[in-house]
């Protein structure tokens, strides 16, 4: 008999238990989110930073391009002035002070640029493992990505390069 009543009374506990698993499932069957609903928002977010970061970058680069082409208009300025004998000298030192200029502004903006794209890689790395995580078949952002051409600053001649 006490046997009957020690079962009696876990069939009774396991069987409230239950109801009141099944009463939760009823009013909210979803109880953990979709992933695939929680990977592609964490792709979203992963994208926006990545498009910050890319736009820090262009920023970096369209300073350092309005800075060559001040270089290259003093330059052309003192080429000029020298073809006409108007006194090239002060032409020649102002595209020599700007050129130092240009070359500071890219020894300062080149570590951001650097940290920048390190940044992107980072997150497209977590977006290939978020894709992964979400879905297996689903295609990664940025695969195949090139580095943006960049301005670098020489003691004589800055140029573009890795631009294609």
């Amino acid at each position: 008999m006490k046997t009957l009543t020690q079962t009696l009374a876990l069939c009774l506990l396991t069987m409230g238990t239950a109801m009141h698993v099944m009463a939760q499932a009823e009013v909210n069957p979803d109880h953990f989110p979709d992933e695939s609903a929680s990977a592609t928002s964490a792709q979203v977010e992963l994208q926006s930073e990545i498009q910050q970061e890319e736009a820090r970058i262009k920023a970096y680069e369209s300073q350092l391009r309005a800075k060559y082409e001040m270089v290259e208009k003093v330059r052309n300025d003192a080429i000029s002035a020298g073809l006409q004998g108007d006194g090239a000298e002060c032409f020649s030192d102002e595209y020599r002070a700007q050129m130092t200029q240009l070359s500071d502004m890219w020894q300062s903006l080149r570590p951001q640029i650097m940290m920048a794209q390190n940044n992107i890689a980072s997150l497209e790395a977590r977006m290939v493992i978020v894709a992964g995580a979400g879905d297996k078949g689903a295609p990664v952002a940025h695969a195949n990505r090139r580095a943006p051409g960049v301005i670098l600053a020489s003691s004589k001649n800055p140029r573009v390069v890795g631009a294609r």
